[in-house]
């Protein structure tokens, strides 16, 4: 026979996908395949960049059936490198052999070219060779029945994903005789294949997740079947080592047979039955892969199904959250049962919302390990990154993910809404927007909560000044007249010494009540000079007098209790025209104002995220005003467009040693 000289060469289609796999997997340089059954033997596939190569030393075999019965290092080509040789089996026995060349630098087939992978790459070239024969036999005959009638009304079910196993099960045990199945599905989302609840009959939710993986697993039968689309059947489950044989003890697997599931041109997941009583045969193969699109159409509808009711569940947990947070209820009343609920959509195990400065508020459903748990929340305070995963070491170890969302209030930010998940299948885009979604719920609430607050010391601070007020106009003068009165009375000498002794006891009386009177009101009314109530106050009026809301910045008190008096005034006098002139000309926007040091300056910034400046903008005789009264106390008056957002920034600047601050 004369075999061809092109480098790459493959008579059925679907040998050469396997021979490419194999190539991937193996890092070698090409994988040839003969078929023994023709006279002369033919070679019906030989893939990779030193194809060629591998040609030439199978020519210079004798025969093309001197390689061996079994697994071994065969011959060497005229450049050195090794080629190990497998037997491809099929139904009655040996019907042809693989050959497979070492790559530059491979020198000892056994370890370099890993062994078990090896045969794996045979036994699977053998079933796709035996399968095209059985086919060309059966001349295309189809079964016309269809013993999936269960899987016609599954997809309306609300728990359809945990029935779809059994029911596939169910369906094909009397067809084949298998006793258990296993459905592998591939989530794009994640880049994931990973089993559905019930895989290999096992009630272990679990164990069923941890058969999963990235579909570059080289020890994982689904991740074969998935990449080439072509099937794999083994009837020693213990022996093969191309399996994870953890899985195989745990799960009771003897004999398995895996089929691709694919709609259209589009992989689904992986099909596999296991545990037939008798060897699974080429029957088998070519019957499973008949019912392998029904299935698969099944499995895609139902997983597209209930993506959307996530989807849906997700957007009504939204949906309530933003009501409650729009009826003005605290953030813990509106964030505590959004976490749970967002936490059982997501099938989380702990939903937490961290507040940089305050204790979190936690959901848990269920135990986590301390050490993965504290890991979480570390992660969750510091936010590092925005998901994390961790994929199953072992067979009943489902690994874990985790996703975070930062609550961001005025560009800092302020908390974090976090998910532990413990299986490792990452948090999809639906699952991380919705997420972030109430990340924004949560930022939203939280400056409601912050504004009702300043909106209570606001009305406080008024309610005191007005009692303050009162008791000075009123109560205080009302005691220090009758103190006048008394003393008139003290004044005469006709009356008697008791009657004289009691007016004074009345007297002291009145002055300790005026002295109390006084400490009340010197209590409740804020010093004349103090900056942040004089600030306080003037926002108070434009809130009141324009509807707009106000969101203020200032520092404690006592950081700005020596700000000069001519610094003060100007600061107040700022602050009182820029929120009025937001209010007016800015149309519906946010205004805030903010009283900080700035390294060598202390700075108030009153900005808005309104309409901004007209074009042509200039001072009209209110900004002037302030342009000229800022000067004169020695600052620096800026009004501009916003630097970073829309609207309009008005900044008065004033050094720390003119403001009679230290710095």
């Amino acid at each position: 026979m004369t075999l061809p000289a092109a480098p790459v060469h493959s008579l059925v289609p679907e040998l050469g996908t396997v021979a490419r796999f194999g190539l991937r997997q193996l890092s070698v340089g090409a994988v040839a395949a003969i078929d023994e059954r023709h006279e002369p033997p033919r070679l019906v596939a030989c893939e990779g960049p030193h194809a060629d190569e591998l040609i030439a030393g199978l020519e210079a075999l004798p025969s093309m059936r001197a390689a061996p019965r079994s697994f071994k290092l065969s011959f060497s080509t005229s450049h050195g490198r090794a080629v190990v040789s497998a037997p491809l089996q099929g139904e009655g026995g040996r019907i042809g052999t693989m050959h497979v060349l070492a790559a530059p630098g491979q020198t000892t087939a056994d370890r370099d070219m890993r062994r078990k992978h090896v045969l794996a790459l045979a036994a699977q070239i053998g079933l796709v060779l035996a399968r095209t024969e059985a086919r060309r036999r059966s001349g295309g005959r189809v079964a016309p029945q269809d013993p999936l009638a269960e899987l016609n009304s599954l997809a309306s079910l609300p728990d359809a994903i945990p029935r779809l196993t059994p029911a596939v099960t169910r369906g094909l045990a009397d067809r084949f005789g298998a006793t258990t199945a296993c459905i592998v599905v591939w989530d794009g989302d994640r880049a994931v294949l990973r089993a559905l609840p019930g895989a290999f009959g096992t009630p272990d939710q679990a164990l069923s997740d941890s058969i999963m993986g990235p579909p570059s697993n080289p020890h994982s039968l689904a991740v074969r079947v998935f990449a080439t689309g072509q099937p794999y059947v083994t009837n020693r489950a213990a022996q093969d080592q191309s399996l994870h044989q953890h899985y195989v003890d745990v799960l009771h697997l003897q004999r398995v047979l895996a089929v691709p599931l694919t709609v259209g041109t589009y992989g689904v997941g992986v099909l596999m039955i296991a545990n037939k009583p008798e060897p699974f045969n080429i029957e088998d193969v070519l019957e499973l892969e008949r019912l392998a699109p029904r299935i698969a159409t099944a499995v895609e509808l139902v997983l597209s199904i209930e993506k959307i009711r996530r989807r849906e569940r997700m957007e009504r947990i939204l949906t309530h959250t933003a009501t409650e947070v729009a009826s003005g209820r605290s953030l813990a009343a509106c964030l505590t049962p959004a976490l749970e609920a967002l936490g059982q959509a997501t099938g989380s195990s702990i939903a937490v919302l961290s507040p940089r400065a305050a204790p979190p508020l936690i959901w848990r459903r269920s135990h986590v390990d301390p050490g993965l748990e504290r890991s979480f929340m570390e992660a969750a305070r510091d936010l590092p990154e925005r998901r994390a995963r961790a994929y199953p070491r072992d067979a009943g170890d489902p690994g874990w993910a985790t996703a975070h969302a930062p609550v961001m209030f005025s560009g800092e930010r302020v908390a974090t809404v976090s998910l532990l998940r413990l299986n490792g299948i990452s948090f999809g885009t639906d699952e991380e927007e919705a997420l972030s979604r109430l990340a924004n719920l949560a930022a939203l609430a939280w400056a409601d909560e912050r504004y009702q607050r300043q909106l209570a010391e606001l009305a406080l601070s008024r309610e005191r000044v007005r009692i303050a007020d009162a008791l000075h106009d009123r109560v205080a003068q009302i005691l220090f007249a009758a103190q006048i009165g008394v003393d008139s009375l003290l004044e005469g000498d006709d009356r008697p010494p008791d009657e004289t002794r009691r007016l004074l006891e009345i007297r002291a009386l009145l002055a300790r009540g005026e002295t109390s009177v006084r400490e009340v009101i010197n209590e409740y009314a804020p010093p004349p000079a103090n900056l942040v109530h004089r600030l306080t106050s003037t926002v108070e009026v434009v809130t009141e007098q324009f509807r707009a809301a106000v969101e203020l910045e200032l520092p404690p008190e006592d950081r700005v209790a020596d700000v000069t008096q001519p610094v003060s005034e100007c600061l107040v006098k700022v602050a009182h025209e820029a929120t009025i002139n937001a209010a007016k000309h800015a149309g519906p926007c946010t205004i805030r104002l903010n009283l900080r040091a700035d390294g060598e300056s202390l700075v108030l910034d009153v900005e808005d995220d309104g309409r901004g400046l007209a074009p042509g903008f200039t001072n009209h005789h209110g900004l002037s005003s302030l342009q000229r009264a800022v000067s004169e106390a020695g600052g620096t008056l800026l009004v501009a467009p916003h630097p970073r957002a829309r609207g309009t920034l008005v900044s008065a600047r004033f050094s720390l040693a003119v403001a009679g601050l230290s710095s």
